[in-house]
């Protein structure tokens, strides 16, 4: 969250306690953690930022939900991953990427949803 204040406060929004929202201390189901804004052509627009750390590397792979990529390419240029690393050193780096999920990252599936086929008598 201060990170994103610290933006805000660079861009020179008014009010950024009115703006900006700590979405996933309340629910994991809306497909990203903090509501924002962002200034695009002159003007304010409601962003959304899914934010990803690891204690690893830029480069280090990290999870994504189905639901996360689907709210991204709904939203696609408001929404962001802040991506977080090297989170255990004294500082931290990170970066923004912005638009669908995909445009930044090679998604692997790992992991899938089975359910049985046939009817059980």
């Amino acid at each position: 969250m201060q990170i994103e204040r610290n933006r805000l406060e660079r861009l020179g929004v008014i009010n950024i306690e009115k703006k900006l929202r700590w979405l996933s201390n309340e629910t994991d189901s809306i497909g990203y953690d903090i509501a924002s804004v962002d200034i695009i052509d002159g003007k304010e627009v409601k962003i959304c930022i899914e934010v990803k750390s690891t204690s690893d590397r830029v480069d280090s792979p990290f999870y994504v939900s189905k639901n996360q990529v689907e709210v991204s390419n709904v939203e696609k240029d408001r929404y962001r991953v802040l991506r977080i690393f090297d989170v255990d050193s004294t500082q931290p780096k990170y970066y923004y990427a912005k638009g669908p999920i995909q445009d930044s990252f090679i998604l692997d599936p790992v992991t899938f949803l089975a359910t049985y086929k046939y009817e059980v008598v």
